[in-house]
């Protein structure tokens, strides 16, 4: 006798389901791994990322009704990562010029050690903070 009301396959059609048993899948694996080296205690990384898979459980858990305005908000948020990623890869491009720009005018000029364009290190620092406030 079978104890759900549909087959695996039906299941498995939907895409939430998956990536529900994905999920529950890798935090059990970690579990089980974790309780199996307890006496060497030299945690694998991969061990780290699997416990944190238990984070999607909550975004899941906001499609509950009550919480559809924060599972909206998180969903905006995640539609919106590749336009910020391009945001970050801009600045990024234009703090390397501005701070090869800074080097070659700036480069022994300013006194202070925190805030100079003595090396590129420095300089993108210093463009950092002035980015930054």
């Amino acid at each position: 006798q079978q104890a759900s009301e549909v087959s695996f396959a039906e299941y498995a059609a939907k895409g939430d389901n998956l990536v529900e048993m994905a999920i529950t899948i890798g935090t059990t694996t970690a579990l089980i791994v974790d309780l199996c080296t307890m006496a060497q205690r030299e945690e694998a990384d991969f061990l780290r990322v699997l416990h944190s898979l238990a984070i999607f459980r909550l975004i899941r858990a906001t499609k509950v009704s009550f919480l559809q305005p924060l599972y909206n908000i998180v969903l905006s948020a995640a539609r919106s990562t590749p336009d910020v990623l391009n945001l970050v890869v801009f600045m990024f491009t234009m703090m390397v010029v501005f701070s090869i720009f800074g080097r070659s005018i700036f480069l022994e000029s300013l006194d202070n050690p925190r805030a100079n364009f003595s090396s590129f290190a420095s300089s993108f620092t210093t463009l950092f903070q002035v980015m930054t406030g």
